[in-house]
């Protein structure tokens, strides 16, 4: 499925503005938002506990789970319960009159741009960042709104993240690195000085990128694989060193 045209996609507060989350002291917190103020999660898979447990962590209380999709059979994910689908009526009144904050936790980044624009069109709102309390974020690193860090995950100084990104357990980002835009990286990826991930792009478990690497639009790095060169807009890489995936029959 295309993705609708970015003029079409809200604007998101960048990591440079007033709304940008500095570090994890402030995590969990929107510019003008209470934090008494209960909040929804959307999404149910890993993702989603994995928030639900830095929520609760931070003193945040958790309204509970919603699903832009099928409802599961259980109802009830770390004691907390999934109240049905994100289009029922009473969590968009919910929203709507700001009776709750929300946080986007699905792991797609298609996903998370299309309930973003869903939601802001609904809420005039933008998610709350949410970093666990056990990751390390450096003052002097800024955060957008919508942003999720994992437990364990190491943000050096000067690093730029931009919204909707999700950044998985143990990962390690460098100084001066820049994510953009509704990026997946999972637990224990690398990235090493000055690396650039543009907007959408994927990077595997326990992947490492060397210093001063891009990896640009929608691309995508497989497990384990070690980034030397830049990789181009929807390509995908694998191996030691990585290399572009073909379609050629083996």
């Amino acid at each position: 499925m295309q993705l609708p045209p970015t003029p079409l996609i809200p604007p998101m507060p960048d990591a440079h503005s007033h709304e940008h989350v500095q570090h994890s002291e402030h995590a969990a917190e929107a510019a003008d938002a209470p934090r008494d103020r209960p909040v929804l999660i959307i999404g149910i898979g890993p993702e989603a506990r994995a928030v639900a447990e830095s929520l609760e962590l931070l003193d945040r209380v958790v309204y509970g789970f919603v699903t832009a999709g099928l409802v599961p059979e259980s109802m009830e994910m770390n004691h907390v319960p999934v109240l049905g689908r994100l289009s029922d009526g009473p969590f968009r009144r919910l929203l709507e009159r700001e009776q709750v904050d929300y946080v986007i936790a699905e792991p797609t980044a298609a996903d998370r741009v299309r309930l973003h624009t869903e939601l802001f069109q609904l809420t005039g709102r933008h998610p709350l960042a949410v970093v666990h309390p056990s990751a390390f974020v450096s003052p002097s690193a800024d955060l957008a709104a919508g942003v999720i860090i994992q437990a364990g995950g190491i943000i050096g100084p000067n690093a730029r993240i931009d919204a909707l990104t999700l950044i998985g357990p143990g990962a390690v980002i460098d100084a001066e690195v820049e994510i953009r835009r509704a990026c997946t990286l999972q637990l224990g990826v690398r990235l090493g000085h000055k690396v650039v991930v543009e907007t959408e792009a994927f990077i595997g478990a326990g992947a490492n990128v060397i210093s001063g690497i891009r990896i640009e639009h929608a691309a995508q790095v497989g497990p384990g694989a070690l980034v030397m060169k830049l990789v181009k807009p929807g390509s995908a890489v694998v191996g030691v060193p990585a290399v572009p995936v073909t379609n050629e029959p083996a």
